[in-house]
């Protein structure tokens, strides 16, 4: 074994540790966003418009992603210091994490669509049944960004 891998083991199993199961969605979602820029761009230089500023533009987006998912994890963290120093209020559900955790499956969900679309459009076989779930999924997510877009202006 090279001592790359085993550097690269420690350190996941040290993160895994400290860090537990949301350690993992971060990753997946890391891992998502790096293959979803890049089959965009794969995509964009196939069909011979690949553009500079459409590729900043998605990577700008992608920063703001990481806004919402460090709000909902400060939200997660503000639960936990009100409902520890203030046992008058008890919330009816585990407060240790909450917000964060359905926040990056939100996105990560957003990321495997985008991902099946771009394959799709390469020309890779996609079955029916996935792209049918596909739709559906961000027919879902699209929804709920329009409630908040409403929700927002008013």
């Amino acid at each position: 074994m090279s001592n790359f891998k085993k550097v690269f083991t420690i350190i996941l199993g040290f993160i895994s540790i400290h860090f537990g199961w949301i350690t993992w969605l971060f990753l997946l979602y890391f891992l998502t966003i790096g293959i979803d820029f890049l089959t965009d761009s794969v995509l964009a230089l196939k069909n011979g418009n690949w553009s500079s500023t459409i590729a900043r533009e998605k990577l700008w987006k992608k920063c703001g992603s990481f806004v919402a998912i460090l709000v909902s994890g400060l939200i997660d963290l503000l639960l936990q210091l009100l409902t520890s120093n203030m046992p008058e209020y008890h919330l009816f559900f585990p407060q240790s994490v909450l917000f964060l955790p359905l926040v990056i499956v939100w996105y990560l969900l957003a990321e495997f669509g985008s991902i099946i679309e771009n394959a799709a459009k390469m020309g890779a076989p996609v079955p029916d049944f996935l792209r049918h779930r596909i739709k559906s999924l961000n027919e879902t997510i699209s929804s709920g960004e329009n409630q908040s877009k409403n929700t927002s202006t008013k």
